[in-house]
């Protein structure tokens, strides 16, 4: 079977473990769903040659797992921070587009503790768009699709928010 169509199956299978994650209430439970789909992305990555994007799935499972255990410290933070540059400058093959998984999972590292919900919901948006590129570029298209529409979904939320607010000023 094609490599390009069993990465987008795998991929499609991940992208829709997304809203399962969606629909988790408690943090420990968001995490290992997102573990789920990680995992998932993974795969597809690595069918679809793409590997810094497999690599930052990886990762994110360690960081998650670190989560889960309350043992997100700043070392960790910094050692995924070391990890993520090295592996991933080792590992592209991609060019400059096989740099923008590594970017948009260090900017959702440093910007995990962030607690206004509105500018957390734009560095969401703004991974989502490396990504959307990135997934684009390994002709992962049906990835690519829930990235837009994750990225149109938080757009609107944002809208939302701060509709919101201004009625309550």
């Amino acid at each position: 079977m094609n490599t390009i169509l069993v990465g987008n199956i795998i991929g499609f299978v991940g992208a829709l473990s997304m809203v399962l994650v969606g629909l988790q209430k408690k943090k420990k439970n968001i995490l290992y769903a997102q573990n789920l789909q990680m995992v998932l992305l993974a795969i597809s990555n690595l069918v679809l040659g793409g590997f810094t994007g497999a690599l930052v799935n990886v990762v994110g499972i360690f960081r998650n797992c670190l989560c889960i255990n309350k043992k997100l410290t700043p070392f960790w933070i910094e050692f995924i921070t070391i990890i993520t540059v090295l592996l991933g400058i080792l590992c592209n093959t991609n060019g400059i587009m096989g740099y923008l998984p590594c970017v948009a999972t260090l900017v959702f590292l440093f910007c995990m503790n962030i607690k206004d919900v509105i500018k957390f919901k734009y560095v969401i948006g703004f991974i989502m768009l490396l990504w959307f590129a990135y997934d684009m570029y390994i002709l992962s298209y049906t990835t690519a699709i829930f990235d837009i529409i994750t990225f149109f979904t938080t757009m609107v939320t944002i809208k939302q928010l701060k509709d919101e607010k201004r009625r309550k000023l």
